[in-house]
């Protein structure tokens, strides 16, 4: 997932609750440079997915 350095920082700085309010974000991908290597597991004891944000690339 593509993310500008604006997102990229409320990220770092823990101000999205949820993974869903990371995908729903207003930015524009194209003009990114941050990329957000992730992965979606299922919980099965509450049934559900996790979301676990393996790796932030940035390239400059």
């Amino acid at each position: 997932m593509n993310i500008p350095k604006e997102t990229a920082n409320k990220l770092i700085k823990g101000e999205f609750e949820t993974f869903e309010e990371l995908e729903n974000a207003d930015f524009n991908p194209i003009n990114s440079n941050i990329e957000i290597l992730f992965r979606e597991i299922e919980n099965t004891n509450r049934e559900e997915f996790v979301y676990v944000i393996e790796t932030i690339f940035i390239n400059e």
